[in-house]
């Protein structure tokens, strides 16, 4: 798994880095961060998946020539794409990962606030916590917050996708919505 899916985001998170921080430098809001951040995670991910199936394809499907092999290449891997992660990349890239690219910075700069005012306490007296505030004041929060969000969205992803998959095999809008019906009224 680590072998099929890891170099997809290892270039989404560039991608995604790459157009959030932008947006941020530029000084934008933190939800126009949040859909460059979302966008360009979409661009990096499937992308370089598309392109893997891609060439995926065009070693198992040699036995066409011209423009039917490129067509039918072409929409293989489309296909392939859509019921690998169809219904669960769309809830990911339309609600969870813009809102946890939306909300992680702002958390972030929330929790190290806590730490200055010694909601939060590391040790006896306020001066530990003081001092962890002072640390996380000094890091460049947003970028940071950023980063983390992406990788939670990936987790909620992933693990939304194998519940799926373990329970429903492969992806079809009825399963899917019977799936996410399954996990949101699981109370284990």
């Amino acid at each position: 798994m680590y072998k099929r899916y890891l170099p997809l985001e290892i270039f989404a998170l560039l991608c995604s880095c790459l157009f959030a921080f932008h947006y941020l430098d530029a000084g934008q809001g933190f939800f126009m961060v949040a859909v460059a951040g979302t966008v360009g995670d979409m661009v990096g991910f499937y992308s370089s998946g598309f392109i893997r199936q891609i060439w995926v394809h065009c070693r198992d499907y040699h036995d066409t020539h011209g423009w039917r092999r490129v067509r039918d290449i072409l929409g293989l891997a489309f296909w392939d794409m859509v019921k690998e992660h169809g219904i669960a990349g769309f809830f990911d890239d339309i609600f969870i990962r813009p809102f946890l690219l939306w909300k992680m910075p702002q958390w972030l700069a929330l929790i190290a606030q806590m730490f200055m005012a010694g909601q939060i306490n590391l040790g006896p007296g306020p001066a530990p916590s003081m001092v962890m505030g002072l640390l996380l004041l000094q890091l460049p929060l947003e970028k940071i917050g950023l980063v983390i969000g992406k990788l939670c969205a990936d987790y909620i992803f992933y693990r939304v996708s194998y519940e799926c998959r373990k329970r429903f095999g492969h992806l079809t809008p009825a399963r899917v919505f019977k799936c996410l019906k399954t996990l949101l009224l699981r109370t284990t």
